[in-house]
């Protein structure tokens, strides 16, 4: 590249040369507007006009580690940066013609708006050195669908880097160092999926406020997450399921105000303190209540109007949902440590007298809970031990004790055969969910089973 050598930038070799420290000299070039300091050349402005640019990666024989300046590629459509940039500052604001970006590894900080309103890009790609993604630095990048968040990340960002943007994903599975914990998805009305890092130990306060979109969010199995922050999930109006963590102690307030969508809420045992935290829920129609929550906010379900609390008759907290006007009922399995859901929907085991347990890592479930929840018949045989079910053309037999399973007269073999707790037949809910057809899924962070056909 053909340089001008101006007076600044003479005086610059010379009083490098003799080794006297300089303070941000101004220069510039024929395309280039930029500043030297330290020995690191940071870009500010670009003289030409060719769409397609690549930035140099040293002017002056000294290295760039930064381009910054508001919107100076705002009319570019193609940018590559060289591998010696550290920092992109807000360069690309409003750069609605940009449609691809190079961005090496190497690169560090992505500041603030740094592409803010390029609504002609497609991809990003974030290198793994990534340590920090500046607010709303991807906002309203409407043709940018799917990110994965690089493990480099430590500082997360303090608003909504995806504002507005046409992220339908966000994976933060490779996540393991954040440091401050400050990360926000707000408002990203387009994202539908997110992936949690496996461990996570907190989300911050308003993590997804009115992601709208948003239909379930799912907890890595190893999720040591202990409280739901306020405005946690504020606004999202398509969340139909949410399985709480079991870690979680603490669910504060409007942590899933004006979730519309939400049907059913299962607090797992554990949890001690329910703030204001299910305001205005068009379609809530039940909030389980174990007995380890001692304390509830007066307006936990205000303007909730279909909500009914189900609680067990020793819990705590009656007293409270008696003063407050909550309308409650009782249901002494909401104490129990695992949760099964059929096409949705909680598994009540009251009348049954016996709770699910995990015996050798299979749930097992009392056999006319689960047979009368998926509208199947039970005939027991007292003198052979022995259930009949029949639910259309498949018919199952099982007899206690016996590993054995019959579907139609053919044998399953059984990890865990049907056995007697307390009196009460017992089976394993994978083996008859799916000998009739349904799947099953476990959520380990949430200890929940969930039958779906």
């Amino acid at each position: 590249m053909k340089f001008k050598k101006t007076v600044g930038a003479m005086m610059a070799a010379a009083m490098t040369f003799c080794g006297i420290s300089l303070h941000a000299l101004a220069l510039e070039d024929d395309s280039w507007f930029y500043e030297r300091m330290d020995n690191q050349i940071t870009i500010t402005g670009y003289k030409g006009s060719s769409q397609n640019i690549v930035i140099p990666d040293e002017l002056l024989g000294t290295p760039v580690t930064k381009v910054e300046g508001e919107g100076i590629f705002k009319k570019q459509t193609a940018v590559t940066f060289p591998n010696t940039v550290k920092t992109i500052g807000n360069v690309f604001k409003g750069a609605a013609a940009l449609r691809t970006v190079n961005i090496p590894e190497g690169v560090e900080n992505i500041e603030a708006d740094a592409f803010n309103g390029c609504k002609s890009l497609k991809n990003i790609t974030l290198p793994s050195t990534i340590k920090s993604i500046g607010d709303r630095a991807f906002a309203n990048c409407i043709g940018v669908t799917s990110v994965t968040i690089p493990s480099g990340l430590q500082y997360g960002w303090d608003d909504s880097a995806f504002q507005g943007s046409g992220v339908t994903n966000l994976d933060f599975s490779g996540l393991t160092n954040l440091v401050s914990g400050t990360m926000s998805c707000k408002d990203c009305k387009s994202l539908t999926s997110v992936t949690m890092a496996p461990g996570i130990t907190s989300i911050p306060e308003g993590m997804f406020y009115g992601c709208s979109s948003i239909e379930k969010i799912e907890f890595p199995a190893d999720s040591r997450i202990s409280v739901i922050p306020k405005q946690a999930f504020y606004n999202c109006m398509r969340l139909k399921n949410v399985n709480i963590p079991v870690s979680v102690v603490k669910i504060d307030s409007d942590a899933f105000t004006n979730c519309d969508a939400l049907s059913e809420i299962i607090i797992p045992y554990g949890v001690v303190q329910v703030g204001a935290a299910f305001q205005s829920c068009d379609s809530l129609e039940s909030i389980y209540i174990p007995d380890s929550v001692t304390e509830i906010d007066k307006n936990m379900i205000k303007d909730s109007k279909k909500a009914v609390i189900f609680c067990s008759d020793y819990s705590p907290a009656l007293d409270m949902f008696k003063e407050y006007g909550m309308s409650h009922q009782t249901d002494s399995s909401v104490n129990s440590g695992i949760t099964v859901l059929y096409n949705g929907r909680r598994v009540s085991f009251q009348a049954y007298e016996q709770n699910p347990d995990i015996i050798m890592d299979n749930t097992m479930v009392p056999l006319r809970a689960i047979f009368e929840a998926m509208n199947a018949s039970v005939v027991w045989n007292d003198a052979t031990n022995t259930v009949l079910s029949t639910r259309g053309t498949t018919r199952i037999s099982m007899t206690i004790g016996s590993k054995v399973m019959y579907k139609n007269d053919v044998p399953i073999e059984l990890e865990v055969p049907a056995q007697l707790i307390n009196d009460r037949t017992m089976v394993p809910v994978r083996a008859i969910a799916e000998s009739f057809g349904a799947t099953v899924e476990w959520d380990d962070a949430a200890k929940t089973v969930s039958i779906t056909e």
